[in-house]
């Protein structure tokens, strides 16, 4: 068997909810360095703006839904 050192205990629901708190930030960090880039843009780059700043609102969406889905969720395990 291959020994895997991380795999000594499963994962503590603290350790689970710091996993989950950086997922959310990196995919809501994403979305604001997008925005930021996309209004900042030149002009004569008006459709790369408008790439990045859709991709900013996505992932800002995705962020934001996957807080809402543990939310949900959270409501019904107890």
């Amino acid at each position: 068997m291959i020994y895997l050192p991380w795999r000594i205990r499963p994962p503590t629901e603290d350790e689970m909810n710091i996993l989950f708190w950086i997922i959310v930030a990196i995919f809501v960090g994403f979305g604001l360095v997008c925005l930021f880039f996309g209004y900042r843009a030149p002009a004569e780059k008006a459709q790369e703006a408008a790439k990045l700043i859709r991709g900013g609102y996505g992932f800002i969406a995705v962020g934001v839904a996957i807080w809402a889905i543990r939310g949900f969720f959270a409501g019904y395990s107890d």
